[in-house]
């Protein structure tokens, strides 16, 4: 029965060969590709909306998720001169828009794309995204 003998530098070679050959780089090499979330996975994306300005909205904003129903602003937030909402989501890119401004006031990046992903080994996914409403 034929001994084969196999050096650590040939496994090497093959390996960088073969990644060579296939176009791959190492930071895009899965063996099983990436995991997949679990079934059922939920987290949450938060908006809110920060208000500056002598003349603020007088009845505030409401946040619209991928053109959905709006969901008013209004729960209590830790930030000074803020208000939120959050919508239940599972991981994905959403379209999050800020209505209601009044005319005086004004905000960037609205609407704009919120990526919600979910990093194995953690639990659900959470992300937050703040619009700055200068009202002046």
């Amino acid at each position: 029965m034929p001994i084969f003998l196999v050096k650590p530098q040939w496994v090497v070679t093959l390996i960088a060969t073969s990644l060579v050959a296939c176009d791959v780089g190492p930071d895009q090499l899965h063996l099983f590709g990436p995991p997949e979330p679990p079934p059922g996975l939920q987290g949450t994306l938060s908006v809110i909306a920060i208000t500056s300005g002598a003349n603020p909205d007088p009845d505030g904003y409401q946040a619209v998720l991928d053109n959905g129903a709006p969901q008013q602003l209004g729960l209590p937030c830790p930030l000074l001169n803020s208000e939120c909402t959050s919508f239940p989501v599972i991981p994905g890119d959403y379209t999050v828009a800020l209505q209601g401004l009044a005319g005086n006031c004004t905000t960037s990046n609205n609407p704009r794309v919120v990526p919600v992903a979910w990093t194995p080994g953690s639990s659900n996914p959470v992300e937050t995204t703040i619009f700055m409403v200068d009202c002046p």
